[in-house]
């Protein structure tokens, strides 16, 4: 058999059959998704987000955050070295209030923070903490470390 008595488009039927089941299944899997009309061949009403989605039936959820002094003094101070973005500078982040929540050892990380502040091991130089800073990280560790609200743009988070 010649070359020129080859056909150019037999290796090519594979492939638009599955170009073509793909269609299909593309298109059923998107008919499924979609909500059925109710029995009147209305629109279906609206779903309701997920409630992960930050959204409840009584207005947005409230994300957790570090209290606002709290926040403040991590920002200017702590997160000098405590953030993800500096990985390896500190044993570990402070950049969201779970952060402070997790184990860190056999204690929640808000804990060993109180003993290295009592100790003024923390900050570490040139990094400075006023008593002012000092005694707002530690009255809210002694408080249990409580979420705040989610800080708005006066406060960082």
């Amino acid at each position: 058999m010649s070359l020129a008595s080859r056909r150019v488009y037999v290796p090519f039927r594979p492939v638009l059959g599955t170009l073509l089941v793909s269609s299909l299944f593309v298109a059923a899997c998107s008919a499924r998704s979609r909500p059925a009309a109710d029995a009147d061949g209305d629109d279906p009403a609206p779903v309701a987000p997920a409630a992960d989605a930050g959204v409840t039936p009584q207005g947005p959820v409230a994300a957790q955050g570090y209290p606002c002094a709290v926040a403040i003094v991590l920002s200017d101070v702590c997160r000098r070295c405590h953030t993800t973005e500096l990985a390896g500078k500190a044993p570990f982040p402070l950049d969201d209030y779970d952060d402070s929540q997790v184990p860190y050892g056999t204690r929640p990380v808000f804990e060993s923070m109180k003993d290295e502040l009592l100790a003024r091991r923390m900050p570490l130089p040139p990094v400075t903490i006023t008593e002012e800073q000092r005694a707002t990280l530690l009255e809210w560790i002694d408080a249990g470390a409580p979420a705040g609200e989610a800080p708005d743009a006066s406060c960082p988070r």
